[in-house]
């Protein structure tokens, strides 16, 4: 009998009580697993020749990796304060791999200044001679410009914040001729060379998708008609909405302001669909001209957002990492859950990155209560110890998914103007060379197309049917994240474009967050290759929902299980059905909450998982198909826009998903990153933990030599609340089948 179903020998019926299983030690240690890194600190860049005469070109200094080790020097006013300089000196003595340095585009005729658009620049160049820069090139065009096409002009209510439309052929070329004279000025001053790559952000505040919701342009609202248009004929429940509006001629772009139930089929979802796409677009269309006035050889970074599932990203992430001419993505650490004891986790998919060789830029724009005085001198204030360990949480996170780290100062107020910060940032540098060094694979598992544990997987089409700042979308799309780095297991954030293509390496189980819209020959492939790889399906919410049949057949057939509506305004909120060592029974998890679409499980194969509070049907659910000795798959559904840390941990132990964390007499919680043979923890909570590493290794503290252990199965681990601690795992013996 295979131990994920031994799991239920003694399960009431359809209850899930007393899980005990059985783990798979050997497949842990392949997460573990890879050559063991060099004990040396990798050595600071050597001196090239920065003569006039003679150039090296930055874009051809490095290797081809997508993990680096970058500063983040901002400024608020010009010309720039001499702390953002003594900064660029002290990441320049522990070698950044570049600067990043943020840019007004000067846009032709309109004011600013070429020698004082880029003296930023300038100056970090002088003062970190041996040190490449990345520009951060905010290319929104000024008032002026805007003035001049009002037709192009886009502003809020109450004319606060203005854009020019991402549809306007004016802003199209004048943008295209702004950035190829800029970089011939760059070349005139000898500056591009020393120029590594290019951020293309539309201003300092801003998203790329904040525009869209407000642009009633002409140019915009002929572009959402002509989309429409070409659609309407093979989706006749399109073509009906269009038609009940009174058709295409009359269609207008919706107003963001009225509020529209989600899952439902209107113009505002059909518009969020069209500015992924205008927005994409957009950003194509920029890099491109990047590419071709800036060089080839330069990177092209394009922003991702501040949120997971926010409606101010551009949603567009596959076509545009796609792109021949994207190079990467810059994105700070998640606008939730950021400071001490928060998960911190990414706003975005970045395995997606990773599986095309990619680069994502995590920046750390974490406030450090540093501060310049009233003449811009030295900061006043000094840096908490907890701040070094937010700091090391969020460099973790890049560590061990194997994306780039940028801790930033974004105002050159001096957040960053600490030599013992420096000091530390020099030791995560080293860490961090050693494993582009010799874990040069996937980024994630011992090699490339290796099992992985669990994947996260994202849809980015479907966040069109929510509202960013819904309590499902928080709840469901930031709130599970977070507890799948609580969890305790090694995991991968994919989009669903990936996993349906097959360019997603397979997993044990994946949790699919919110695959709301999926087609038959979707669902058909998606059926086929859990069951090919065994694996199990965690569903959140309302897989499948929009679909040719009613929401809940549509449900039913995702998941596999008899599914039922409740009446609009039920009531959310669970209650757990186990017996667990990690959720007690009739704990309770979920926000009492009333929601247009809300499901329950009404299937007497399935098993039960949890309850809801207010009605006692069934909430949670668990499902194998196949042979009873070895299921084809499992499908486990959470019909609540809630799933807490310890009920997914027993959910990936009947998946047979190895969980490093052991139970305690005093449960705490922590946020991890597991891989690489690294294991990185942030407790949010004093106290002793007790992790269970599936082999015997032995275990160093990478940033604190001085701290290790003997190889061992299980280490026990005193941490104070706010600690972070990054462990090399080094397995005694490789298991049968490990790389």
């Amino acid at each position: 009998m295979s131990s994920r179903l031994s799991t239920f020998i003694s399960i009431a019926p359809h209850v899930i009580g007393g899980i005990a299983v059985i783990t798979a030690a050997a497949y842990a240690g392949l997460w573990l697993g890879g050559r063991d890194a060099p004990t040396n600190a990798v050595e600071k860049r050597s001196s090239r020749n920065d003569s006039a005469s003679a150039p090296v070109d930055a874009s051809q200094q490095s290797p081809k990796n997508p993990q680096h080790f970058y500063a983040y020097l901002g400024w608020d006013r010009l010309p720039i304060a001499d702390v953002v300089l003594e900064e660029a000196r002290l990441a320049e003595a522990v070698g950044v791999d570049a600067c990043i340095v943020p840019v007004n585009l000067p846009w032709l005729g309109h004011g600013l200044k070429y020698v004082d658009a880029f003296e930023p620049v300038r100056r970090i160049m002088d003062a970190a001679p041996e040190t490449d820069v990345i520009l951060d090139l905010r290319v929104a065009p000024p008032a002026t410009w805007l003035a001049e096409n009002p037709s192009a002009r886009v502003a809020d209510p109450d004319n606060s914040t203005e854009f020019a439309s991402l549809a306007h052929e004016r802003w199209r070329s004048d943008v295209a001729s702004a950035l190829r004279a800029a970089a011939e000025w760059l070349t005139v001053e000898n500056t591009l060379p020393r120029v590594r790559g290019v951020v293309l952000r539309s201003d300092s505040i801003h998203a790329w998708g904040a525009s869209m919701m407000l642009d009633k342009t002409e140019s915009n609202t002929n572009a959402f008609r002509t989309w429409l248009a070409s659609r309407t004929s093979s989706d006749a429940q399109l073509q009906e909405l269009v038609e009940s509006t009174g058709g295409i001629e009359t269609v207008s772009v919706p107003d963001n302001s009225e509020t529209v139930a989600p899952f439902e089929r209107s113009l505002h979802v059909e518009y969020a669909k069209f500015a992924i796409r205008a927005v994409g677009d957009a950003l194509q269309f920029l890099a491109a001209e990047t590419k071709s006035a800036f060089g080839k050889q330069r990177a092209v970074y394009l922003p991702y957002g501040y949120s997971l599932g926010g409606a101010d990203g551009h949603g567009a992430l596959a076509r545009l990492l796609d792109d021949k001419n994207v190079d990467g993505i810059f994105a700070p650490v998640s606008s939730t859950g950021r400071g001490v004891g928060g998960a911190g986790g990414f706003i975005g998919p970045v395995t997606a990155a990773a599986v095309r060789g990619k680069e994502w830029i995590h920046l750390d724009d974490t406030r450090t209560g540093l501060e310049r005085n009233a003449e811009r001198a030295a900061p006043t204030a000094s840096v908490s110890e907890q701040v070094y360990h937010v700091q090391r949480r969020n460099f973790s996170a890049a560590l061990i998914h194997g994306i780039s780290y940028a801790p930033a100062d974004p105002s050159g107020m001096g957040a960053l103007l600490d030599s013992e910060m420096w000091g530390r940032f020099g030791s995560m540098r080293d860490v961090m060379g050693d494993h582009v060094n010799h874990f040069l694979v996937d980024g994630y598992g011992s090699s490339i197309g290796a099992i992985s544990p669990l994947a996260v997987v994202v849809d980015e089409p479907s966040l069109a049917y929510l509202s960013d700042t819904s309590a499902v979308s928080t709840s469901l799309i930031e709130g599970v994240r977070d507890s799948v780095l609580r969890a305790g297991v090694p995991v991968r954030f994919c989009l669903l474009h990936d996993v349906l293509q097959g360019r997603a390496d397979p997993a044990k189980a994946y949790l699919f967050l919110n695959a709301f819209e999926l087609t038959a020959p979707d669902r058909l492939r998606l059926r086929r290759k859990l069951e090919r790889e065994k694996a199990t399906a965690i569903w959140m919410y309302a897989p499948g929902i929009i679909g040719p049949e009613s929401a809940h057949e549509n449900v039913s057939d995702i998941v596999g299980m008899n599914v039922r509506s409740f009446p609009s305004g039920a009531t959310a909120g669970s209650k757990s059905a186990l017996v667990s060592p990690w959720i007690e029974k009739d704990a309770t998890f979920g926000e009492s909450i009333a929601l247009n679409s809300l499901f329950f499980i009404d299937d007497e194969d399935a098993s039960t998982i949890a309850l809801y509070r207010a009605s006692d049907k069934v909430s949670a659910a668990i499902r194998f198909f196949g042979e009873d000795e070895e299921p084809d798959w499992t499908s486990v559904y959470i019909a609540e826009p809630t799933l807490p840390p310890g009920l997914l941990r027993e959910v990936l132990q009947i998946a047979e998903v190895h969980v490093f964390v052991e139970t305690t007499e005093r449960p705490v919680q922590q946020t991890m990153h597991l891989g690489r043979g690294m294991m990185a923890v942030h407790a949010e909570e004093p106290g002793e933990r007790l992790f269970d590493l599936g082999i015997q290794c032995s275990v160093e503290d990478v940033l604190n030599p001085a701290r290790g252990w003997p190889p061992r199965r299980f280490l026990t681990v005193p941490m104070a609340g706010g600690e972070t601690a990054i462990f090399r795992l080094k397995p005694e013996a490789k298991p049968a089948g490990g790389s």
